[in-house]
């Protein structure tokens, strides 16, 4: 195979079906890089996946072809029928409310785990071209499979470098994954990225990165939390963004500058929440030299003519009409005018529908 895509070729270990993306030119003789995903059905064909595919070959052939990324493996484990056992730690009523389950299995994620580090990682290893080096390793996931990649990457630091959490479920058990988080006497080095949708937006993703700081990751560096405007949560939106967290991985040529600021006002709110409360945000984004972007969070000052802003972007009062709302990061500034008017009429939009 030397054409310039990659192929996706059909495999199953135990039972459980699996897609594997192999990059352009994937020669017997080299060792690859691999990322587990869960959900792998829905990755590279609509004819298997659940509602829309995340073009994941696509995307690959091209960050390899910009010369922007290693060529990596790239192994979909597809879920079963017990899906939420599997990937989620914690037994949580309204989960299990939502899936119409009258039992919950918590044995089923234990197991889920060993399998995906004892028996997918082996047969990967021994059947297909690819490092078994902890540094070469990466687990990713969204939703359910989301918060399963960040217990996995954390409960097996030893086994895994790098966890992609795209729309991650922290909202499970009441966040009981950050709780969990902050008992730990300190985090093991497993760089990781976090991303959530302003349409599916859950504060607990912000309480987690705090948690992940605190508990000794260094955002910029070994931690990242991305913001994506007007992004739900669904196939499509984790596709736009999942490039980010891949080129973090194993990125070609990483090059961390700081290119540029960019600020965006945005509407957070759940969708799927009946009461869908509305918080306006100012999201402040940096841009790397390498195309990688991601958002500040309380790494970005904030300010305004006379709306306040506390120190996460969140505009918690609004006396005036407009004003200027503004971003400042290692000395670059950019500012805005915005009127108050039409964020209430935006606000008001949301709320009817």
């Amino acid at each position: 195979m030397t054409n310039s895509n990659g192929e996706v070729v059909f495999d199953e270990v135990g039972g459980r079906e699996l897609q594997i993306y192999l990059p352009p030119g994937y020669d017997k003789s080299n060792s690859y890089p691999v990322a587990y995903f869960h959900d792998g059905q829905n990755l590279f064909d609509t004819a298997t996946a659940y509602l829309a595919e995340w073009r994941l070959d696509e995307i690959m052939d091209s960050l390899i072809a910009l010369d922007k990324i290693e060529p990596v493996v790239i192994v979909g484990i597809y879920n079963s029928p017990q899906r939420a056992e599997e990937y989620t730690p914690y037994n949580d009523e309204g989960l299990m409310e939502m899936m119409g389950m009258e039992t919950w299995n918590g044995a089923l994620h234990i197991m889920f785990e060993d399998f995906i580090v004892y028996d997918v990682f082996k047969y990967v290893e021994e059947n297909y071209n690819v490092s078994s080096s902890r540094e070469d390793r990466a687990i990713f996931g969204s939703s359910l499979g989301g918060l399963n990649a960040l217990w996995l990457g954390m409960d097996n630091a030893d086994k895994i470098s790098f966890i992609g959490a795209l729309s991650p479920s922290v909202w499970v058990r009441r966040g009981a994954v950050v709780i969990d988080i902050k008992t730990y006497d300190s985090l093991p080095n497993v760089k990781t990225w976090i991303d959530q949708g302003s349409k599916e937006w859950n504060p607990i993703c912000i309480e987690l990165t705090s948690v992940l700081m605190d508990k000794g990751l260094t955002y910029g560096e070994d931690l990242w939390y991305y913001e994506h405007n007007n992004a739900t949560h669904n196939e499509i939106a984790w596709s736009q963004r999942v490039a980010y967290p891949l080129m973090l991985f194993k990125g070609k040529n990483p090059d961390p500058t700081f290119s540029e600021l960019k600020g965006e006002l945005m509407l957070a709110y759940n969708e799927f929440d009946e009461e869908k409360t509305v918080i306006p945000r100012v999201n402040a984004i940096l841009s790397r030299k390498d195309g990688i972007q991601y958002s500040l969070l309380d790494r970005a000052g904030y300010f305004s003519d006379d709306w306040e802003i506390d120190s996460v972007g969140n505009l918690i009062q609004m006396p005036a009409d407009n004003t200027t709302i503004g971003i400042e990061f290692q000395n670059r500034k950019i500012e805005w005018n915005q009127d108050k008017n039409s964020i209430l009429s935006a606000i008001d939009k949301i709320t009817v529908d």
